[in-house]
């Protein structure tokens, strides 16, 4: 990702560790426990933990990245491109998609799919600021003009985005 994230801060992961090792001794620590504790993060992807050959504790963790941010049914939290929901941070906010509306865990994917075309095409990053669901319908919100690009289901993605590109081309800009 080019933006880094920051959920599990430095603090909490010491905690963990501080409590997984109270005699302060390496070879005290039961390394499995702590790796699976880590892993139960809400934000955390995976954990890998070892002693290297100099006895020192290491630490590879790599924490999830929100594809976007859903709002629904009073619920607020974020959901990764592997389509797992994972809550809000109170000490720091990702920058991403906001989605709203009825969006069923099964559409997670194709959503994030969604987003990610959208984050990588330069005409539609600057177009299309958010998400919402109405219905069983799929609208993109723009960035300009309070226009509502109605896209249906997540199908053939590619074709109604360009077909919007288009539009926007031919009758829009001068």
């Amino acid at each position: 990702t080019k933006n880094p994230v920051y959920f599990s801060d430095e603090k909490e992961v010491k905690e963990i560790i501080n409590k997984a090792n109270p005699t302060k001794r390496i070879g005290d620590i039961n390394i499995p426990e702590l790796e699976k504790k880590l892993n139960q993060l809400p934000a955390v992807d995976s954990a890998n933990v070892y002693l290297n050959l100099n006895g020192n504790l290491n630490l590879d963790i790599k924490q999830k990245v929100p594809s976007f941010r859903l709002n629904t049914g009073g619920r607020d939290f974020y959901v990764d491109e592997k389509g797992t929901e994972f809550p809000i941070s109170k000490n720091y906010s990702f920058p991403c998609m906001l989605v709203t509306g009825n969006v069923k865990p099964s559409e997670y994917q194709k959503l994030a799919e969604l987003v990610d075309k959208i984050d990588k095409d330069s005409f539609s990053k600057k177009y299309f600021i958010g998400i919402s669901k109405e219905k069983d319908s799929y609208n993109l919100l723009t960035s300009e003009g309070n226009y509502k690009v109605e896209i249906g289901d997540l199908d053939r993605i590619d074709m109604k985005v360009k077909g919007f590109k288009t539009f926007v081309e031919k009758h829009l800009v001068n």
